[in-house]
Parts: structure tokens; C-alpha cells; sequence
């Protein structure tokens, strides 16, 4: 168990229920650089947090809502180099950007040079602004091909892919007329539009909107690069304990021209199990030149901030605890910024506030109720614009009211918290509501009733995990065909966890 505070300078804040090396939380003065922007081989980001690629979850709406909330750099999901070679039409589904999710990243997976740039010269239309190759993916179908963290046992190999979609890149010259591509690549032959005998790209898929390619405002509006891009890249600690070789393979793809390189603190073989190890991350930042994206456990406010400071890395990227909590990257953001967090109605928990005073405070909740509340449940966040007025009492203030809760009481765990992490503050249930009806509209929009439905059901039961009447509803909404189906299900879960 850590301490339930330490203090480190003026603005220090800890809590227990985590792992000990996740602890510790900065003054706000030194880590505003954490708020800064940030360029990736040109290309501008507005902040260091980046939504990582998940397949089958950061497609457009999700892309859309993380952005809106903080992202300063969205990914998509990965693309198979060889399902663009063969002109795979569910792969040309994937690749629609919209104008306002400027930066964004594409990411390739494939097995060697010639089949990568082959897809980057088949997908050159279309508007990312950072090309990114995976080679961190764990899963089997990937691995036994030859992709993904497979390339992570053949150093050479994945070092001439970075080399040769590079040097692609930089021999793109820019063009006349920008609007003719939406990238500032050169328009793309007709070979290129197709790979080698695939479909070609449709101009919806060229210009990722669904009208026509955005004009010159538009692009610059939105930050889309005119020129190459730049190459990043993904990897892993290493295949396996026997193979830990994440810095020497940083060190060769830097050297091949990586613009920027993003670590996983797992191996291969860990898939995403056990603790990541953040200190592979420090020591591939300290080796090469290039900005580090660190990954892996960052679920809370606190835990980004952690892994900053403990492993000097340039950007971090969240993925799985952005699934059903995007509102991480504001609650980051706001921490950084303020030192404080989101919490309860008008208060915050400030920068002294005790882990005893907010279990306290959960406690009382939970005896009023009579059921166990997690901490933040039913609580609203402060926005981000709000004054620092007299409103904002701490919740040790708050606490005063509970003083006469048991002590045991006060042994509510944390770790009732849904999936956003063991220390993490939700926000209230109709919060939570309102951002699942958008997403399902959207979704809806974006891939029509079947399929988004289909997909909305797994977002619905990340949004929801650890909120009461979570497990009844998932069942419900299995049973939804439309719509109108989901919203009156989601309308009565509602009124069910109203007080």
C-alpha cells in the first residue's frame, strides 16, 4: 500500500490503492510543460496527450468525442498493408477523417518494405497528417504473419520499413494545387489509387469527409500537413523476457528516420496482463533523439502525470482507459493545469485533501443510501472554465459532516471504480447517459442501424461498468435492434439510478 500522502512542493497529492512507483503526483509550476504543444517531424500537436489506435474502437465517432474532450493527437485504427494490396473494401471503410480531427494518425501494419509502401502509396489521398507503423500489435493473426510485434525479432527488417516509407514520404514533392489531394502529397497514380489491381479510392474515401476534398481554409484551419509526412512507429518492451530489445530496435528505426517513436511498457507475450514497465520507457527516451510516446496503465489523472515524471517521455498515449471514459483527457489536462480534480457537485479535491476525508465522504453517501457508493458516483465534474471562487470548497471542508462515520466505514476500496481506473473519479450518471446517446447516434450515422448497434453494445457496458443496474442493462441492450430501441433502454436505465 502507499502512503496515503506525500509531499513535493506546494501541490502533492497521493493515493492508496494503486502501486506504489504510480504515487507520485506533481507540482502543478513544473509540470506545465505537460500542457504544451508539441511538433512530430513537423507537424503541430496541441498538447501530450494522444489517443492510441484500437481496432474496432477509434474509428470516427470515437475519434470525434476524444478530440472534442482533449486529445491533441487521435489515432486511427490500424490498417492492413495487405488488405490495401488486395483492394479489401472493408479496409477503405476504415480510413474516413473528418476536417475537425486535425492531427491525426494512420496507422500501417505489414510484414516488409515493399508491401508498406505500397499501401502508403495506394493511401497518399487521403488526409492523416502522421503515418504510423504498428509493430506492437500482440494479437495471433498478426503476430504469425510476420506483423506487427513479430517485427520486433527482426530489427533489420522493421528498420528498412521505416527507411523506405520515409524515404517515400520525403520524395513526395509538394504540390501546385493542395486542394487536388487534401494532404499535400502529389496526386497519386492511378496504380497508387489501387495497389496492385485493388479497388480504387472513392472520393469519399480520398478526402475522408464525404464531399468534396477541403479547401485550402479548411486544411490549415484544422492543422492537415501539406507536405511529406512523417513517419512514427510503435513498439513494444521486447517479444518476450528473453528478448527485451525495445531500445536497440528505438535506436535503428530512429536511425532510419522515425520521427517519433511510441513504446508499450509490455512484451509480446504479456498481451495486456501484469503491470507495464515504464522504466523501458525512460531508458529508450534517454537513447534516442526523437520524441517518446509513452503507454501502458495510464488510467487517472495521476497516472499520467506519474508516467511523465518518471520517464521524461515527450507525449502519452491512452487507449484501452479512454474505453468508456474519454473524458480522461480533460480530467488529465484540467490535473496538470490546476493540480486539483473534478469532483463532487461545486467542490474539488484540492491539493491537501486526505484519502481518509474523501473515504469519509463516501462512506456518509453510502450510509444516507443505504448501498455502496464508489467515490465520484452521482458527483458532477467542475468544467475546466470555472472560477476558483468560494464555491469551490475542499473536500476536507466537506468532510467535516461525515466526521461521525465509523472508521471502518472509511474502508470503502477504490477499487469498486469501473474501468477507468482503481483511483479513477467518473462522472455522473447522466453524464454518462447524455455521451452515450451521442456516441450511439453517431455511430448509428456512421455505420448504419446493424452494425452500429452491433458496436455500441460494447461501448455501452465500458461507459457503464461499475455504475448501478450496469450488468441488467448490457442484457437489455443486447436485445435492441434500432434506435429508438436503445434510447427508450437507456432513458429507463436512467430513471433507475436517479435518486
Amino acid at each position: 500500500m502507499a502512503p496515503a500522502e506525500q509531499s513535493m512542493g506546494t501541490r502533492v497529492t497521493a493515493y492508496l490503492c494503486i502501486p506504489l512507483h504510480l504515487t507520485v503526483i506533481s507540482n502543478t509550476k513544473e509540470n506545465a510543460m505537460y500542457t504544451n504543444e508539441i511538433s512530430i517531424g513537423g507537424v503541430r500537436i496541441p498538447n501530450r496527450l494522444v489517443l492510441g489506435p484500437m481496432a474496432g474502437v477509434t474509428d470516427r465517432p470515437f475519434r470525434t468525442i476524444c478530440h472534442e474532450l482533449g486529445a491533441g493527437l487521435v489515432s486511427m485504427e490500424m490498417v492492413s498493408a495487405n488488405a490495401v494490396k488486395y483492394g479489401n473494401k472493408k479496409t477503405f471503410d476504415l480510413i474516413h477523417i473528418d476536417p475537425d480531427e486535425h492531427p491525426i494518425s494512420m496507422q500501417l501494419f505489414g510484414p516488409d518494405p515493399d508491401t508498406m509502401v505500397l499501401a502508403a502509396k495506394a493511401l497518399d489521398a487521403v488526409p492523416y497528417d502522421i503515418l504510423d507503423v504498428n509493430m506492437g500489435c500482440p494479437m495471433p493473426k498478426i503476430v504469425n504473419n510476420g506483423e506487427g510485434s513479430a517485427l520486433m525479432k527482426d530489427p533489420e527488417t522493421a528498420a528498412a520499413i521505416i527507411r523506405e516509407l520515409v524515404h517515400f514520404q520525403s520524395g513526395k514533392s509538394r504540390p501546385a494545387d493542395v486542394s487536388q489531394t487534401g494532404t499535400g502529397g502529389t496526386v497519386p497514380s492511378d496504380e497508387s489509387k489501387t495497389g496492385t489491381g485493388g479497388i480504387a479510392l472513392s472520393d469519399e474515401s480520398r478526402t475522408g469527409t464525404g464531399g468534396p476534398a477541403p479547401s485550402d481554409e479548411s486544411r490549415t484551419k484544422t492543422g492537415a500537413s501539406f507536405g511529406p509526412r512523417p513517419v512514427t512507429v510503435k513498439i513494444r518492451a521486447g517479444f518476450d523476457r528473453s528478448h527485451l530489445n525495445a531500445v536497440e530496435l528505438a535506436e535503428k528505426l530512429a536511425e532510419a528516420g522515425a520521427a517519433a517513436i511510441a513504446v508499450h511498457g509490455r512484451t509480446r507475450e504479456q498481451y495486456y496482463t501484469g503491470q507495464a514497465d515504464w522504466d523501458v520507457i525512460r531508458q529508450v527516451k534517454e537513447a534516442v533523439p526523437v520524441p517518446v510516446i509513452g503507454n501502458g496503465d495510464v488510467t487517472s489523472p495521476e497516472k499520467a502525470v506519474a508516467m511523465f515524471q518518471q520517464t521524461g517521455c515527450d507525449l502519452v498515449m491512452i487507449a484501452r482507459g479512454a474505453r468508456g471514459n474519454p473524458w480522461l483527457f480533460r480530467d488529465i489536462d484540467y490535473f496538470i493545469r490546476t493540480g486539483r480534480k473534478r469532483l463532487i457537485k461545486d467542490s474539488v479535491i484540492d491539493a491537501d485533501t486526505s484519502f481518509s476525508d474523501m473515504m469519509r465522504v463516501t462512506a456518509e453517501m453510502s450510509r444516507k443510501e443505504g448501498r455502496l457508493f464508489w467515490p465520484g458516483e452521482h458527483w458532477k465534474y467542475r468544467t475546466g472554465d470555472e472560477d476558483e471562487d468560494s464555491s469551490a470548497v475542499s473536500l476536507r471542508d466537506a468532510a467535516g459532516s461525515a466526521a461521525s462515520a465509523d472508521e471502518d466505514s472509511s474502508a470503502v476500496s477504490l477499487s469498486a471504480a469501473p474501468a477507468g481506473g482503481k483511483n479513477s473519479i467518473r462522472p455522473s450518471a447522466r453524464e454518462v447517459y447524455d455521451m452515450m446517446l451521442r456516441h450511439a447516434r453517431m455511430q448509428l450515422e456512421e455505420k448504419g442501424d446493424y452494425l452500429g448497434i452491433c458496436q455500441m453494445r460494447k461501448h455501452i457496458a465500458w461507459y457503464t461498468t461499475g455504475l448501478p443496474g450496469s450488468a441488467a442493462l448490457r442484457a437489455k441492450i443486447n436485445a435492441c435492434n434500432t434506435l429508438d430501441a436503445l434510447e427508450e433502454t437507456l432513458d429507463a436505465w436512467l430513471a433507475s439510478t436517479t435518486p
